[in-house]
């Protein structure tokens, strides 16, 4: 579907035009500030609706603008009209017959017409990028999984830190000598040992000295009886005296030998327990609780160190679904071009980024992007066109033409028969009664 005739009158900087246009390029011709900027103005705010109409369409010093669209196929004719109260759109059949619901007829109809396939080829490559996932429409999807991603990412990134640095941590911690307990040693628990050691020492000692004392009573009354049998053979006449002291001497002496021999079988049975093992761990149990002490705090950092690696590997593994995700989002798109496709910085071709190829192929590939987003209203506006050098201009006549795709190109001049020549807001050589009165 093509423009057949276009009318328009008091938009932006026309005073009144009507065109037929004639072949596949319609150049629309003049010099600055002539108008000719605003026939492309014309047909966009028809077309496109009130998102592509600016805030005062129209021209100073009049009060009402109106353009209107004849398209062939359908013969569909398409009418805006701008007052002071806002604008007004009707679409019209070959019969006459107003259609329901216009502006949805033109959504579905011309939803790309804003885009500028020239404009586009000398965009930078994150602006391409960008309009081409908007002409895909995946452009939301794909921020939000970029922003997911991020999140995992910056979350990954904090895990594989932290991992770094108990791994540092580890390496920095002191050795721990083969062996070492898990447990540090009680040095409360070996003094009580000790404690109770010293107690048993000094029990034993008391009964040692309980018994010499046995020894040493038993030797006084060995010799108490030596000199009790000295004073009997001495003095007969003190024999009865004698005897009876012998006797008690003789008594005296059994039961101090009897004691004796109990003290001395219970000292033999004595063991005094040995304190040098106990004093040597008590000496060593401090560098043992610091070995403990180390091995307890690698042993955490360890547990630590595997946690943040699986937490580094779950989110490793998010960031990968998010990646196939965000594939097939874009293998599921259906691009306007064989070998089209995206970077993270922007639009490729051929496995290439757009901007590494060729002028021509640049423009090329605009031009398929512009004409694959507009299968229904086959028209292209093309705004400075006055760029274009002779070898991009013959690109796109040819490639509009091969496509039947129908182009307007706003152009800076007056030279040439070519096209159609704007000045003063009119068509040139058009009679000035053809402008609406005010």
């Amino acid at each position: 579907m093509k423009i057949i005739k276009l009318e328009a009158a008091n938009v932006k900087r026309l005073v009144a035009v009507e065109i037929t246009p004639k072949g596949d390029v319609v150049e629309i011709r003049g010099q600055n500030a002539a108008g000719k900027s605003s026939v492309l103005d014309a047909i966009a705010f028809v077309l496109g609706g009130a998102r592509l109409c600016p805030a005062q369409p129209i021209r100073k010093g009049a009060a009402v603008a109106h353009a209107t669209v004849t398209l062939d196929e359908l013969d569909l004719t398409v009418t805006r009209k701008w007052t002071a109260k806002g604008s007004y759109l009707t679409i019209t059949n070959a019969d006459g017959a107003e259609l329901k619901s216009p502006q949805k007829i033109l959504d579905d109809l011309a939803e790309n017409l804003s885009f500028d396939p020239f404009a586009f080829s000398r965009w930078e490559a994150a602006k391409q990028r960008e309009a081409l996932l908007g002409l895909l429409g995946i452009e939301d999807q794909l921020r939000k999984l970029a922003d997911i991603q991020a999140g995992v990412y910056g979350r990954r990134k904090e895990a594989n830190a932290e991992v770094k640095r108990l791994t540092g941590a580890i390496e920095t911690s002191p050795a721990v000598p083969d062996g070492t307990p898990t447990e540090p040693v009680s040095v409360a628990a070996l003094a009580d040992e000790l404690n109770a050691a010293n107690e048993k020492i000094a029990e034993n000692t008391a009964y040692r000295q309980n018994a010499e004392k046995a020894v040493a009573s038993a030797d006084r009354s060995a010799e108490a009886r030596l000199r009790a049998q000295e004073r009997v053979c001495a003095a007969e006449a003190a024999l009865a005296s004698a005897r009876h002291e012998f006797a008690g001497a003789e008594e005296l002496r059994d039961r101090a030998a009897a004691n004796r021999d109990q003290w001395a079988a219970h000292v033999a049975k004595l063991e005094d327990p040995d304190t040098a093992p106990i004093r040597e761990q008590m000496q060593s149990a401090e560098t043992v609780n610091q070995d403990v002490a180390n091995l307890q705090r690698r042993r955490a950092l360890q547990a630590e160190q595997v946690e943040a690696g699986r937490l580094g590997g779950t989110l490793q593994g998010e960031m990968d679904t998010i990646e196939t995700q965000r594939q097939a989002l874009l293998s599921a798109a259906k691009f306007p071009v064989e070998g089209l496709g995206f970077s993270e910085v922007g639009v490729t071709f051929g496995g290439l980024p757009l901007e590494q190829a060729s002028a021509s192929e640049q423009l090329k590939v605009s031009l398929a992007i512009a004409m694959a987003m507009n299968p229904k209203l086959r028209v292209l506006l093309v705004r400075d066109g006055s760029l274009l050098d002779e070898k991009s201009l013959k690109i796109m006549q040819e490639t509009i033409t091969a496509a039947d795709f129908q182009l307007w190109l706003e152009r800076v001049g007056t030279d040439g028969e070519a096209g159609v020549v704007i000045e003063d807001g009119m068509v040139k050589g058009a009679e000035a009664a053809h402008a609406p009165s005010e």
